[in-house]
């Protein structure tokens, strides 16, 4: 689960959502990792809860009040400042039982997620709306990696059978070429 969770950006990729359905999409989504987040903190994985919350605010509505508030800022006027009164807390005191709990959790969710962002690639490729429906599709490969049927439905390109978003299939493509160079040059 860590290595899933470790992939946040530096900010949304997504433009601001347009249609209807992305923004009831986002909503839920940002609910239901807001819970998973707040299990993960009750539960002592205190560093997994404020990763999922930075990805609520990067990825999904960056004035998540229980994200914000979580995470230890307090709404000053119309944005939001550091609230001092709020220590975070760093060390993970979770335990295996808890741990395996939340994974079973995350799985669910995060198939479920994915297959919101498919469904809306789908939906935004019908409308012509190209750069909106990538996105979603890797949003998608981040939650749904680990399932072939619903990973190959995301890609964005197919190749051989491999699958993945076009970063990991053009690292994947230099991988091949610099294998290939470095057996012609062992044969020589």
């Amino acid at each position: 689960m860590r290595s899933r969770l470790r992939t946040l950006s530096a900010g949304s990729l997504l433009p601001e959502a347009k249609t209807d359905a992305e923004k009831a999409f986002a909503a839920k989504a940002a609910e239901d990792l807001n819970d998973f987040a707040k299990d993960a903190f009750k539960g002592g994985f205190v560093r997994l809860a404020r990763e999922v919350w930075s990805e609520v605010l990067f990825d999904y509505d960056p004035d998540d009040a229980d994200a914000r508030k979580a995470l230890g800022f307090k709404k000053v006027g119309s944005s939001w400042g550091p609230d001092s009164t709020c220590s975070y807390p760093n060390d993970d005191a979770g335990d295996a039982r808890k741990g395996r709990s939340l994974q079973s959790s995350w799985d669910k969710r995060a198939k479920k997620l994915g297959e919101g962002h498919l469904d809306l690639a789908d939906e935004l490729d019908a409308a012509n709306e190209a750069a909106r429906a990538k996105y979603h599709r890797g949003r998608a490969l981040r939650f749904i990696a680990g399932d072939k049927k619903l990973a190959k439905r995301a890609a964005s390109d197919d190749r051989k059978g491999e699958y993945g978003s076009e970063i990991q299939l053009a690292i994947r493509e230099r991988s091949e070429r610099i294998d290939k160079a470095m057996a012609e040059a062992q044969s020589t």
